[in-house]
């Protein structure tokens, strides 16, 4: 069984390396606990919801691909959400949220 030593020991005729310290033990091959250190998540500490995170990290890699690709990845990334308003158990009209939202603004910009 491979060990995965995180510690770098160097002996006269033995030289050990390791990546990690914090992963095993030099003589076990159970897992200790990682030392106690808060990690924010970059999107969190940057001010964005996970949901924003993941829309601005789609967008870059669809941007990143080649012309085919990119044109049909694009299109599964548009969404047109709709809604419908339910009043005593009963399903109204189906409207579109962009429409809809188009509509409320002009009219608050009427009044």
């Amino acid at each position: 069984m491979e060990s995965h030593v995180s510690a770098n020991i160097e002996l006269p005729n033995l030289r050990i390396e390791c990546r990690n310290p914090y992963r095993f033990h030099p003589l076990q091959s159970n897992p200790i606990p990682h030392p106690p250190f808060k990690m924010t998540a970059a999107w969190k500490a940057a001010g964005l919801t996970y949901n924003r995170y993941l829309a601005i990290a789609a967008r870059t890699v669809r941007r990143s691909l080649k012309d085919g690709p990119r044109l049909a990845s694009e299109r599964r990334g548009q969404m047109d959400l709709r809604f419908a308003k339910w009043e005593n158990g009963k399903q109204g009209e189906v409207r579109s949220l962009a429409q809809a939202n188009n509509e409320a603004v002009a009219q608050t910009a009427e009044k």
